[in-house]
């Protein structure tokens, strides 16, 4: 399963998380929330007894292995590969992702009925809540307006006049609402986008979404410190 980031966002989380390598390091409960989250995306068998630190020495060559030559080379600073992709965050002062692993609120904008449906799906599943949905930028806006939203699933390609691109350029400069972009289209440097949060190629799986989820997520808590 490609589950790939840039390089500078793979830079950062090992600067969260490699400490917890050395000996005697202790991990605190955000740390093991999240990294519990990132063994699940991998599919590794969670031990309740797992330290964050044990966890990370199994996910990280995991990552390792997904991004390739990309890791080590300045070549490779900022390229993206594979179908989940995150922009670059190296301006972003390092500390644990997340606070711990919580619920989110989104809004889904998906022209595809029956792929807003397995998206809406996915996603109540793994405990998020989807508190709107909309076919069209000038529905979405709408419902943004009068939401509690912490961020957007956008397909890039949506029927009516306007694009997910200017959708999200609305809901981040009028809401402060970010945009994780998804699109089965050449548009992965949407990624470095001002309102991205990320970027899904189509066709993605459940794990897929989850990561980039996941992933987007703790990029987003970040930016709120």
């Amino acid at each position: 399963m490609p589950v790939n980031v840039r390089r500078s966002a793979f830079l950062d989380l090992c600067a969260d998380y490699d400490p917890l390598l050395k000996p005697g390091a202790e991990g605190n409960d955000a740390a093991l929330a999240v990294l519990t989250d990132f063994a699940r995306i991998f599919d590794l068998a969670v031990d309740p007894d797992a330290t964050a630190g044990g966890l990370w020495r199994q996910v990280r060559p995991l990552l390792v292995a997904q991004m390739g030559d990309l890791v080590g080379t300045s070549e490779g600073a900022g390229a993206a590969v594979g179908r989940v992709f995150l922009p670059a965050t190296a301006a972003l002062d390092s500390g644990p992702f997340l606070d711990g692993a919580a619920a989110l609120s989104l809004l889904v904008v998906e022209d595809d009925p029956e792929l807003a449906a397995a998206v809406v799906e996915t996603l109540t599943d793994a405990g998020h809540q989807v508190v709107a949905m909309a076919a069209t930028a000038e529905q979405a806006a709408t419902l943004a307006a009068l939401l509690a939203i912490d961020f957007a699933i956008v397909d890039v390609e949506l029927e009516g006049p306007a694009t997910g691109v200017e959708l999200a350029c609305q809901l981040h400069e009028r809401w402060g609402v970010s945009a994780l972009f998804v699109s089965g289209g050449p548009n992965e440097h949407l990624v470095d986008h001002h309102a991205a949060l990320g970027f899904v190629g189509k066709p993605f799986n459940s794990a897929e979404l989850l990561a980039a989820v996941t992933m987007a997520a703790a990029l987003l808590r970040r930016t709120r410190r």
